[in-house]
């Protein structure tokens, strides 16, 4: 899956655009259905990278997020991006769709 989406990143990008709506939809649906192994994923998660879970929670608390992505200039749906966790306060300001795109390209979408 990893060398097929490395290979086909546009045609992803495309696909999540056209699709967002569903994949939006079976998101909320899953985490609706399964909200006590999302919790233990969760704290799972935490015990395993706790640079990151540090990196955003300084990055939430002093940093502030621009007007707009700095990719494509979107003013919806804005997150805060990490280019380097050992560097939790140097963030950019991405939305939504340009922010998993990020990820996407850098690991293969996990």
């Amino acid at each position: 899956m990893r060398s097929w989406r490395k290979k086909n990143k546009e045609k992803l990008k495309k696909w999540i655009e056209l699709h967002k709506l569903q994949i939006q939809q079976s998101k909320r649906k899953w985490n609706k259905k399964n909200r006590e192994l999302k919790a233990k994923l969760q704290k799972e998660y935490v015990k395993r990278y706790p640079k990151i879970i540090k990196a955003h929670r300084l990055a939430n608390q002093k940093t502030f997020l621009k007007s707009a992505c700095e990719i494509c200039g979107n003013v919806e749906n804005l997150e805060r991006h990490h280019w380097n966790y050992d560097r939790p306060l140097l963030v950019n300001t991405l939305c939504i769709e340009c922010h998993q795109m990020q990820h996407i390209k850098h690991f293969g979408g996990n």
